[in-house]
């Protein structure tokens, strides 16, 4: 069973809403309202969990977290493990995961706002190109797909 099951809908086949009564019509709104809130409870949780998981690597490797700070960011060890890591880093397109989703690219618009402005007030805009956000799209398409079940009346 999967995470989320919705119903077949009694009057999704607009051919045949001549055969459907008032009640038919305000229970599938009903259920396609409660549908449609389940898919947005699925992202918030992700979400969610993005934002629990949000640089992990600056914590566990703090020293190296820390060696990369004090070097003004020449030393690039720590910074290239915590790209590859990182979901969120998609404007280094070596990094950027097969299966970004737009989840990933939330928090890549939280984290960059909040750093630049926590630095000097500013934003500074970092661009993603349309492919990856179409990529993004379709992955998060699939994400929700995989977790929705079709239950028949």
């Amino acid at each position: 069973m999967k995470e989320i099951n919705i119903k077949k809908s009694k009057v999704a086949d607009i051919n045949e809403i001549d055969t459907k009564t008032s009640d038919d019509i305000l229970e599938a709104t009903e259920a396609h309202i409660e549908d449609v809130r389940a898919g947005i409870r699925f992202f918030i949780s992700m979400l969610r969990q993005a934002g629990i998981r949000h640089d992990e690597t600056k914590l566990s490797d703090f020293a190296g977290f820390k060696k990369h700070m004090y070097s003004k960011f020449k030393d690039e060890e720590w910074w290239l493990k915590h790209q590859d890591k990182e979901r969120h880093h998609l404007y280094n397109p070596d990094y950027v995961p097969e299966n970004v989703n737009l989840i990933d690219v939330l928090e890549q618009i939280s984290d960059s706002i909040m750093a630049s402005m926590a630095r000097d007030g500013t934003y500074i805009p970092m661009l993603l190109s349309p492919e990856l956000l179409s990529k993004a799209y379709e992955n998060t398409v699939l994400l929700l797909l995989d977790v929705v079940d079709i239950e028949e009346n």
